[in-house]
């Protein structure tokens, strides 16, 4: 959801809802996420900051009903639609009112490419890919992650 109008102020908000559903296994817990989406912008330098509260409902294990904190960044130069550069960086804190250790903390990040790729008639691919480096103990030690959107 977005909750200011883009460029108003000198950091848009937004919102982020989710609720991810088992399809077949009552045994999963169902999955809530809710949390602020912050975004602002130097010039052609785009930074965006998300805190997300993310907690289990439901299946057969009674130790997901606790709410987990994490965070998403982002930052980008938007060189040309086409291809912009950045970097991202995750994390997953434990739970939100008592964080975990620092060695049980996950965080990770690296370097980020960007782009929007026009096809005609209002068709466009949207890409952006990360080569994410684990810099705490929890986390992996290479991560590669990209999303790929379809526009018709």
């Amino acid at each position: 959801f977005q909750l200011t109008e883009t460029g108003k102020y000198a950091v848009d908000i937004g919102l982020i809802t989710e609720i991810e559903a088992p399809l077949n296994n009552s045994k999963e817990p169902w999955e809530f996420k809710v949390g602020p989406l912050f975004q602002t912008e130097f010039g052609k330098l785009q930074l965006n900051g998300n805190v997300l509260f993310e907690r289990k409902v439901g299946g057969d294990n009674d130790e997901h009903h606790i709410t987990e904190m994490g965070y998403q960044w982002q930052v980008k130069y938007r060189l040309k639609s086409e291809f912009e550069f950045g970097a991202q960086g995750f994390g997953e804190m434990g739970e939100w009112d008592h964080w975990d250790n620092s060695n049980e903390q996950n965080h990770r990040f690296g370097p980020a490419v960007f782009g929007k790729l026009a096809l005609g008639n209002k068709q466009a691919i949207k890409y952006n890919a990360a080569w994410l480096f684990g810099v705490s103990d929890a986390a992996p030690d290479n991560t590669f992650r990209m999303q790929l959107e379809y526009e018709f």
